[in-house]
């Protein structure tokens, strides 16, 4: 089984607030959970390398199953990877702004060749913060996505001068 974690706020090597490394941290807790740390994998360290094989090595060691946990951010795991096979738990840590970005975090579960009939999303929030705002936030701009892909709409609520009165 795999586990995806997405994470945007203290990435390695980041502009973090007092240098915090929350991937590090992440580990750390994994592996006294554990977890073998060769089970863990930031995509960032492939990424950051440049070279597209060694991204595309990453996401083969993980249908594989030498990955447990991959953990990423939205601006390298969000889009064009292909682990999705094995993958059972995809964890939002964080979220980010835009219905879109969060639809393609989902994405790398919610796809063609998963061999899981059900899998999990889960999101964290803290309490007492804005992270329960920001979901709900994130969750209306969805909505209204869904809602100008309607194409019964334009068909029966507007009419043609847009002040939806079908009378005049």
């Amino acid at each position: 089984a795999l586990q995806m974690i997405f994470l945007n706020e203290g990435v390695p090597g980041g502009n973090n607030r007092g240098s915090f490394d929350a991937y590090a941290e992440l580990k750390r807790l994994m592996v006294a959970g554990g977890i073998p740390e060769e089970k863990i994998a930031f995509v960032q360290d492939h990424k950051k390398t440049g070279k597209p094989e060694e991204l595309a090595e990453l996401f083969r060691r993980s249908r594989d199953g030498e990955i447990a946990v991959l953990i990423g951010s939205s601006s390298v795991a969000g889009t064009g990877m292909n682990a999705q096979n094995r993958m059972v738990s995809l964890t939002h840590v964080d979220l980010d702004w835009g219905a879109a970005q969060m639809e393609q975090r989902n994405g790398r579960i919610l796809r063609y060749g998963n061999q899981n009939a059900e899998v999990e999303i889960d999101i964290f929030a803290t309490k007492g913060s804005l992270d329960g705002w920001k979901a709900g936030f994130v969750a209306s701009k969805a909505e209204g996505l869904i809602d100008i892909q309607r194409p019964e709409m334009a068909d029966s609520d507007v009419e043609a001068d847009g002040d939806g009165d079908p009378d005049e």
